[in-house]
């Protein structure tokens, strides 16, 4: 505008003039700032100077955990470079520069070390498996892999907090890796509580799980009964023929193939861990285990060639302090079932019988096999073991 007005004066001809004699006119420029159009400059131009900060992070890398540490960022100070913007804009424009006012923008978490043995001390941690074959009396025990745990870990970026869950899922796949060192015919009980093996983790605790043994078969052989089938498999005759519909001991032929139940049908009650009643009917003794020492041993009677003491695994299901026997009238002291031998006629163990006339049975017999199948001990002997062995006791008997 001040440009334009050269030669349109008041004074036309002392412009001409000076024009004429080449010199020149000083026209100084007009600077209009406008605050706001500056400031949406400056906002587009700091997004592309902006460099975020950055957090410290816990990474898994490589098979080990690793702390990275955060940086810091920049941003620019909008405020503080329109201050000196605004002061003196002239300068600025003909200098040819604006020098922009950053700031350092720290992380909110610069280290995260700590946290490396918070982890440590996790994964160091023992996470133990136990189980307990009661048939084979056998113990199994596994520990979780740390690169297991380590799965088991993630870390919050928002908290940076550690997260530590197992799931049931976990633990299911765990068993599923363990199943194959129980060895053929053998897995894990069918009704595993996961829930209850992390509760026991978490309480410090190592679970203890039962061994099941899986049902097989069996093909009749020539000469065979079911009597003695029943006799070499451990097994009341009348669980087979249950295990079998249609089978009975008239119709059993050779090559038939027989399903047989788990052994586990034997021990239907809540098995105690710490007591054991071992019987050798070849040596016609007993032994009785406590915390895996033997507490006890006593001499016996079992079953007579005709009617047998089942060889097998088998537990303590009943009490009676004087049972009778109605198919030979005899009265049992202390007896303690172990098993069905038929449905609802339990073998057992028991002191020496009397008769209901009031006579007393083998008393200087004990040592050979003279019961119709139950194990025969001393008066005395059989009323400490049946004030010892509890429901849940297991009683293996050996040939």
């Amino acid at each position: 505008m001040a440009a334009f007005e050269v030669g349109r004066s008041s004074q036309p001809f002392d412009d001409l003039l000076t024009s004429l004699r080449g010199q020149s006119h000083i026209i100084l420029p007009v600077l209009y700032y406008e605050e706001s159009h500056a400031r949406e400059t400056l906002e587009s131009l700091a997004e592309g100077l902006e460099i975020p900060s950055v957090e410290a992070a816990v990474t898994y890398q490589d098979g080990k955990w690793i702390a990275s540490p955060g940086s810091e960022g920049q941003t620019v100070d909008i405020e503080s470079t329109l201050e000196d913007l605004t002061k003196d804009p002239f300068s600025i424009l003909f200098g040819g520069s604006l020098s922009l006012y950053v700031h350092t923008v720290p992380p909110n978490v610069a280290d995260l070390t700590p946290l490396l043995d918070q982890i440590e001390n996790l994964v160091s941690e023992e996470l133990s498996l136990t189980a307990y074959d009661p048939i084979m009396d056998a113990y199994f025990d596994w520990s979780v892999p740390i690169e297991e745990k380590t799965s088991w870990i993630s870390v919050e970026t928002t908290t940076n907090q550690i997260n530590y869950q197992i799931t049931a899922e976990d633990v299911a796949a765990l068993i599923t890796k363990w199943a194959p060192d129980l060895g053929e015919g053998r897995s894990f009980e069918t009704d595993l509580n996961y829930d209850d093996i992390i509760h026991s983790w978490d309480a410090g605790e190592t679970p203890l799980v039962m061994i099941h043994h899986d049902p097989t078969t069996y093909v009749v052989r020539q000469g065979e009964s079911l009597w003695s089938i029943s006799l070499k498999l451990g097994l009341p005759l009348w669980f087979i023929i249950d295990a079998n519909p249609g089978l009975n001991i008239d119709n059993l032929s050779v090559g038939m193939e027989l399903t047989i139940p788990s052994k586990n049908v034997l021990i239907p009650l809540p098995v105690v861990l710490d007591k054991r009643i071992v019987v050798d009917i070849s040596t016609q003794r007993m032994t009785v285990y406590e915390n895996g020492e033997v507490l006890n041993t006593h001499i016996v009677s079992t079953g007579v060639e005709d009617s047998p003491t089942l060889a097998g695994t088998f537990q303590v299901q009943s009490h009676s302090l004087n049972a009778y026997a109605s198919n030979w009238d005899l009265y049992m002291p202390h007896f303690i079932g172990i098993y069905e031998a038929w449905p609802g006629f339990m073998n057992g163990i028991h002191g020496l019988p009397m008769l209901s006339s009031g006579r007393r049975l083998w008393a200087g017999n004990l040592g050979t096999p003279v019961s119709y199948g139950c194990i025969i001990l001393a008066l005395d002997a059989a009323e400490e073991l049946y004030d010892w062995a509890e429901l849940g006791v297991v009683v293996e008997i050996n040939p």
